[in-house]
């Protein structure tokens, strides 16, 4: 085999081996998603809709409130930096629980229940969880607290206190810069379709079977 050929021979082994720059250059973007187990289903959704767009990964949150997830918030990061944090906590504030015990346990107003995070203190501690989140994100998209579905009704858990703690979770991240994606509302926006409670309720119950992650992964892909 003349040199030429035998040269040419070397480089088309090497460039079978080598990946093509595009796909080098086309690193995925890096996307933390935080919140309780109400968002399994809709953070399931946004992953299946970025495949392949973006690295999604869902911090195991089970239970926790906003002072929890500032205890365990290295965890949560994982130790990495990411292009965009998804985040939301406040289902797990605002219920009741039995004062009587360190432990969260469910016990409704009614029955003595203290809320395990008041009002003002929520507020605070999502001032100190966004400013812990940005040291490791330079983008932070706060999901507001979904309306309860009624096969999750709880009588540790006041439907009206949903708004009163999004309005305060929304007014932080308006005064500290963070974008807001209102799932609530989005949701609130469907459910005043139905007639009647009976309605809503059923309609609600069918919503959460849906895919409605579509603001969401449309936030996450604007660059």
């Amino acid at each position: 085999m003349s040199f030429p050929k035998a040269l040419a021979s070397i480089w088309l082994v090497l460039a079978t081996l080598l990946p093509a720059q595009g796909d080098a250059d086309r690193a995925l973007k890096s996307v933390l998603l935080i919140g309780d187990v109400s968002w399994n289903s809709h953070f399931q959704n946004v992953q299946k809709a970025l495949k392949g767009e973006a690295e999604l990964v869902r911090a195991p949150l089970g239970h926790l409130s906003s002072g929890a997830a500032l205890a365990r918030v290295d965890e949560l990061l994982q130790g990495r930096r990411w292009d965009v944090i998804c985040c939301n906590v406040g289902l797990s504030d605002l219920m009741y629980r039995d004062h009587r015990t360190k432990r969260i346990r469910a016990m409704a107003p009614g029955a003595g229940g203290v809320q395990v995070t008041s009002l003002e203190s929520y507020g605070e501690n999502l001032a100190k969880l966004v400013a812990r989140l940005r040291r490791s994100s330079g983008r932070l998209l706060w999901l507001t607290t979904m309306p309860l579905n009624p096969r999750q009704r709880s009588g540790a858990i006041v439907a009206a206190d949903i708004a009163r703690y999004n309005e305060v979770a929304s007014s932080q991240m308006t005064r500290l810069g963070a974008e807001v994606v209102d799932v609530h509302a989005q949701i609130e926006a469907e459910l005043s379709k139905a007639e009647d409670r009976r309605a809503r309720e059923r309609l609600h119950g069918q919503l959460f079977k849906k895919d409605l992650s579509g603001p969401l992964v449309a936030r996450i892909s604007r660059q």
